[in-house]
């Protein structure tokens, strides 16, 4: 969601892969917690609310049948509603929120992943907080509202540290900027695939991805991809820009028709990238 969760991100891994061994041996399946909470992005529409590994790239556009591209969604006072698709796919805007989250509420997974990605954009060009703090509360317990709680199917630890991770990862020095930069994202949602094997393994550790695989039914490791144009004005001596970014999010999702009559909610993203 910001530039420091990147930062973050990196620290966090690099730090994990020092430690690796020797965590594996004592306490198991930390490793896999701190992977996932290094991989664990508060989702956002540019390289300010993404991690950057390298070599990240989107996926190509799933179209779904019948799917439509509003102009725009309804969106809460400093989040975007400048999102569309160019591709035609259904991200659930006509759908209401789960909750107070920014997310469909939907039974269809990829769909609901969507609408993640579709809720990653600032617009702050009409409407500026007073109190950057208030404002990572608000954005970080939206998200939250709409993740998976301590009973989920990871097991209490690991979703502690990931609903944690949220707030850990937005920083209120860095909104300031972003508040008074008048930021603006713009989305095109492009589209969303399974994610590979391979990827899911890399992003969360053996475990986990057992768990995933072993439970198709009810849990969905799925890959988002869109085209986010940011605008900024410049702010004091920094110069404002414009940019535009094509980005990935890597994420678990979860439908269980013994859960809330199968309405899907967000696990975790735990991967992604720019390109």
């Amino acid at each position: 969601m910001l530039r420091k969760v990147s930062d973050w991100w990196s620290w966090m891994w690099s730090r994990t892969r020092r430690g690796t061994r020797f965590v594996m041996v004592g306490v198991g399946g930390f490793v896999l917690v701190v992977v996932m909470v290094a991989g664990l992005v508060w989702v956002g529409s540019n390289t300010d609310r993404l991690p950057s590994p390298s070599g990240a790239k989107g996926p190509g556009p799933t179209i779904s049948p019948g799917a439509s591209a509003p102009a725009s969604v309804s969106a809460a006072p400093g989040d975007s509603g400048h999102v569309t698709s160019s591709t035609g796919v259904d991200f659930g805007s006509s759908l209401p929120r789960l909750g107070s989250s920014p997310f469909a509420r939907t039974t269809d997974p990829k769909v609901f992943a969507l609408s993640v990605q579709a809720a990653s954009g600032y617009d702050y060009s009409n409407v500026q907080p007073k109190d950057p703090g208030a404002e990572a509360s608000r954005i970080t317990d939206s998200w939250i509202a709409g993740m998976t709680g301590e009973d989920g199917p990871l097991g209490a630890d690991k979703h502690k540290i990931l609903r944690q991770a949220v707030k850990d990862s937005i920083s209120p020095d860095d909104l300031s900027h972003q508040i008074a930069s008048k930021q603006l994202d713009e989305v095109d949602v492009l589209g969303v695939m399974d994610t590979d094997n391979s990827t899911l393994r890399n992003d969360v550790g053996n475990e986990v991805f057992l768990k995933v695989v072993n439970n198709r039914d009810t849990l969905f490791a799925l890959t988002t991809s869109a085209r986010v144009k940011t605008t900024t004005q410049q702010t004091g001596d920094v110069s404002g820009f414009v940019r535009t970014t094509e980005t990935s999010l890597n994420m678990i999702v979860r439908c269980d028709p013994a859960i809330n009559a199968g309405v899907c909610e967000l696990v975790g993203v735990v991967g992604g990238g720019d390109a």
